[in-house]
């Protein structure tokens, strides 16, 4: 029974000792030796009982350990496909969602770390510290994959917002005289940020970008180079911002971007540019 354990696994080179041991007692005994063979005998039973009950506890452990992470990875696959496709509540509308889309790849990107970790699983070259290590990384996906559509529908939500602050900025920039001449999301994608082109009859251009920041959204308000006059770009920033107020937007973000901006900083103002992703929105 003692060599239907994996020692080599838990105690490597440890029952091959042992054997060793044995096969030069026999020799002994073959050659006469007696009296010392007795005691070593005596030893090695004791050191192969011993040998055997820590293989046996540690394989024992390693099994119950293999057991639970691949229960987990199936209730883990469980969890997966009931998150695929969600339905929300969502302006009075009952909306199903595609979690995956709206959280940019995350579902897939846990399904493929899933299958990686079922097959770390049944690798027989996994030791029992990377087991453990394995079932607290599935702990930690189940509390992803628990929150997942939250997030789904907190992006859905954060997207609209971007929209009607969009439709808001283009109201208060008609009132101060400037017509927009271009607007899309980056990519043409909802879950990228808005951007906005504006011009004036002096042809005095202002660029608006909406970015989405963790949960919420930022604001970008970028003169045109043609525009030097700061008391003027003050006096304009402060309107714009003051007519957001008075429509009930607050914003903790706000920014005004002169000429002076960062030396890699690409000015989004050809609209279909960013639309076909040629041009890469960064919020300043």
């Amino acid at each position: 029974m003692i060599k239907e354990l994996e020692h080599e696994k838990f105690k490597p080179g440890e029952l091959n000792r042992l054997l060793e041991e044995a096969r030069l007692a026999k020799e002994n005994i073959n050659n006469g030796v007696f009296e010392a063979v007795i005691s070593s005998l005596q030893e090695r039973f004791l050191d192969a009982r011993e040998l055997f009950n820590e293989v046996f506890l540690l394989q024992q452990e390693f099994e119950e350990l293999k057991t639970i992470a691949l229960n987990n990875i199936d209730e883990l696959n469980d969890l997966l496909k009931a998150q695929k496709e969600v339905e929300f509540i969502i302006f009075d509308e009952n909306v199903k969602v595609d979690v995956n889309y709206w959280t940019n790849g995350k579902l897939e990107r846990i399904k493929s770390e899933i299958e990686q970790l079922k097959e770390k699983i049944e690798n027989p070259k996994t030791t029992t510290e990377e087991l453990v290590e394995i079932i607290a990384r599935e702990n930690v996906l189940f509390e992803e994959l628990k929150n997942i559509a939250e997030e789904a529908k907190n992006n859905i939500l954060l997207s609209e917002s971007r929209i009607d602050l969009a439709e808001n900025v283009e109201d208060v920039l008609e009132d101060l005289g400037y017509d927009l001449v271009g607007a899309t999301f980056e990519k043409d994608d909802k879950r990228k940020s808005a951007v906005l082109k504006f011009e004036n009859e002096a042809e005095e251009e202002i660029i608006t970008v909406i970015t989405p920041r963790g949960n919420k959204n930022s604001l970008n308000i970028i003169f045109g180079l043609e525009n030097t006059n700061l008391a003027m770009k003050d006096m304009r920033l402060h309107s714009i911002l003051n007519k957001l107020k008075e429509r009930g937007i607050e914003l903790n973000n706000f920014k005004c971007v002169d000429s002076e901006v960062p030396a890699d900083y690409k000015i989004p103002d050809d609209i279909e540019k960013v639309k076909s992703g040629e041009v890469e929105v960064k919020s300043l």
